[in-house]
């Protein structure tokens, strides 16, 4: 359980929505400069709001890879590898989670660089905790827990909205990836100082963000870190085909849920946890009384998740993705990098 202050959860859930910090101000009734000062404070506590993104506009495809523990792809930034976390099933074993951001039509490749098999690999639709429009969270006496009755209304099969279908996709440029890069770290950033700092016309940035960026933005992510070294929890839930994305859905409302990635057609759901042992029953009420959870499986705990932003810089040309930095990342021994990534 998380203890926070009524104004705190107030910013938090206008966070989600809001582009500016004056949006949030006028949702709760505060300045642009307090709201920004009740968010530098929930990060402390363990609450971060990133930009959200539909990475399908931008010809890239989510993807999930659960492999054998490789030194080399955990320690080294890989374009591309926007996620990563060690998974213990047993002392003795240990796994690497990687989401990866996979240049449309390039699955083969990306396998072939990271030296993975096939099976590993899993396009997903991904889901995290949204506070805004959480029906699984009770927010009481400064606590966050998990609401009874909301819990009760996912196992009954609540209403869910499929994510809306991605607008056109483009092949970005480097100014468009590197938009999304700033504004994944900082959703409130504003052109104006962004222009200042890069030496870049505000023209320029504003007609990409217009014309590109915007058509792949997505509400703010809220992003909840475990407390101290508490190690999370990996599960793989298992459902019949096509119903995989309601399923994440349905983990995604339960605020101690770092994200739940959906595998359609394959039939699995895997969720990111973060429960304290007073929570845990919760998440294993749903998952044994939803109509549409066959089964599950403890996959391991889960430390040390690190997290990135698209790469941009040499990642782009001649109207495609280019894959030859993140060969580069991974086996070249020079320090020289043609791309920038930013860890969040």
């Amino acid at each position: 359980m998380k203890r926070l202050r009524t104004l705190e959860y107030e910013v938090l859930k206008a966070a989600v929505v809001a582009r500016r910090y004056v949006d949030i101000a006028r949702s709760t009734g505060t300045s642009p400069s307090y709201a920004a000062r009740v968010l530098a404070r929930l990060e402390e506590k363990g609450f971060r709001v990133r930009g959200g993104f539909d990475y399908r506009v931008l010809s890239l495809q989510e993807t999930f890879i659960l492999a054998p523990y490789s030194p080399s792809v955990y320690e080294k930034v890989v374009p591309f590898v926007v996620e990563k976390a060690i998974v213990e099933p047993s002392k003795k074993r240990r796994l690497i989670a990687l989401r990866v951001l996979v240049p449309v039509g390039a699955a083969e490749e990306v396998l072939d660089i990271l030296q993975l098999e096939p099976e590993v690999f899993s396009e997903v639709e991904r889901f995290t905790w949204n506070p805004y429009a959480s029906r699984a969270t009770r927010f009481e006496a400064g606590l966050l827990s998990v609401d009874p009755e909301g819990l009760s209304e996912l196992v009954e099969g609540g209403a869910f909205h499929r994510p809306s279908p991605a607008a056109q996709p483009i092949i970005p440029d480097e100014v468009d990836l590197m938009l999304v890069a700033e504004i994944t770290r900082n959703p409130f950033l504003k052109l104006s100082k962004l222009s200042a700092e890069r030496g870049l016309s505000g023209q320029v940035l504003s007609y990409h963000y217009v014309k590109h960026v915007k058509n792949a933005r997505l509400d703010n992510e809220v992003r909840l870190e475990a407390p101290g070294e508490t190690p999370g929890k990996l599960f793989e839930v298992y459902t019949p085909p096509g119903s995989e994305e309601r399923v994440a859905w349905a983990l995604s409302n339960l605020y101690y849920t770092r994200e739940a990635l959906a595998a359609p057609g394959r039939g699995s759901v895997y969720a990111f946890t973060y429960p304290q042992p007073s929570e845990e029953g919760a998440l294993l009420d749903l998952l044994r009384r939803h109509p549409l959870v066959e089964d599950y499986a403890f996959r391991g705990y889960v430390y040390a998740a690190r997290e990135y932003t698209v790469p941009f810089g040499g990642v782009v040309g001649e109207g495609g993705y280019v894959l030859d930095a993140m060969y580069e990342a991974l086996y070249s021994r020079s320090r020289k990098t043609n791309f920038i990534v930013y860890e969040i």
